[in-house]
């Protein structure tokens, strides 16, 4: 079910500048035992505008769940954001354009990733634009501009993987991965390791130069990240020789 929230919007009277930037989000919440559905917005990330709630009086757990269509590639085509409106099959004309667009969903409440699948059309989407080109630049990201358009995928319709590297530093060694994006990478790391009558203490752990948390009172520190980055996890060792 595609639903132009356009036409749900109450009027907001709001004073722009350019460069802008607009946060949109639309989040599925309960009331009560009916499923909620909320639309955001925000200008700075972090301050954001609860203006209008679509509340389903039917009892059951909401969620969001993309009902799509699949293309030759098994790639979904049916997520839409559309710059255009106000309803009823408008065509807008781009004059003058540039900016940039991202679509990223959370994915288990836990992590924001791209869509893996990015086209420049909707499948049956009511409002449309013309004169307006879009290049990605990453997955899930494009740059806007005002050029002839044509309709294509945007994106390797193969599978895009990512690089895992974990270094040892107690015997100076790496373990290389490559996951598909989108998966997770699960690893269970040893706090203690005991080898040839020393004992091994996992004295400091960074993923992508950041401090990952280490809790001595559990015999591993279970790691698990979303496939939508290359990734360097350290393990720094600290070593305790036993006197036998």
């Amino acid at each position: 079910m595609i639903m132009n929230i356009f036409m749900y919007m109450k009027q907001i009277n709001v004073v722009l500048q350019n460069p802008l930037n607009v946060y949109l989000i639309i989040n599925v919440t309960q009331n009560n035992s009916y499923p909620e559905i909320q639309f955001v917005y925000s200008f700075d990330g972090q301050n954001i505008y609860w203006y209008d709630n679509v509340t389903l009086l039917i009892p059951s757990n909401g969620n969001i769940i993309i009902s799509p269509y699949f293309t030759g590639s098994n790639n979904i085509e049916d997520l839409e954001f559309v710059i255009g409106g106000p309803g009823y099959g408008t065509c807008i004309d781009i004059n003058n354009n540039s900016g940039y667009l991202g679509l990223y969903y959370l994915y288990n409440n836990q992590y924001l990733t791209p869509d893996p699948s990015i086209f420049n059309f909707g499948f049956n989407t009511q409002e449309s634009s013309s004169n307006i080109y879009e290049n990605i630049i990453s997955q899930g990201f494009v740059n806007l501009l005002t050029d002839y358009f044509y309709p294509e995928f945007l994106g390797s319709t193969n599978t895009l993987n990512y690089n895992i590297s974990v270094y040892y530093s107690y015997n100076n060694s790496y373990i290389n991965y490559q996951y598909p994006f989108g998966t997770i990478f699960n690893m269970n790391i040893p706090v203690y390791i005991y080898q040839n009558n020393t004992l091994y203490l996992l004295n400091n752990l960074t993923i992508n130069g950041e401090n990952y948390n280490i809790n001595y009172s559990q015999q591993y520190v279970n790691i698990s990240l979303l496939v939508n980055n290359n990734y360097n996890i350290i393990q720094a060792i600290l070593n305790i020789i036993w006197l036998l």
